[in-house]
């Protein structure tokens, strides 16, 4: 599936949650259509639907897309505005990471 949005990296702490799990994590890239996270995966598999909430901010439902190793892709149940996503890579930087869409994966 093509990604809607532009993908903008990030630096920010949270928590998914799900049936099986509650897990503490780092929000690595965000769109308006999904995130990349990062931390140790358990009981997380394609498909599944979890709860995002990023530290200081609300919940996000979403759908897990893919895992692999120590990362996961999620779908939001609802997009973001591109706005918003804009905001949150200014406000929450990686700056090990720039926003180069060829260092992405």
């Amino acid at each position: 599936m093509p990604r809607v949005g532009e993908r903008r990296v990030l630096a920010l702490s949270g928590h998914i949650r799900s049936v099986k799990t509650k897990q503490d994590l780092r929000l690595v890239d965000i769109s308006s259509t999904g995130c990349r996270v990062e931390g140790l995966i358990e009981d997380i598999e394609p498909g599944q639907l979890i709860t995002v909430r990023p530290d200081g901010l609300g919940e996000f439902s979403a759908a897990v897309i893919w895992v692999k190793d120590d990362a996961a892709g999620l779908e939001f149940d609802f997009p973001l505005r591109q706005e918003i996503v804009d905001c949150l890579s200014r406000i929450y930087p990686n700056d090990d990471r720039p926003n180069d869409p060829s260092l992405m994966i």
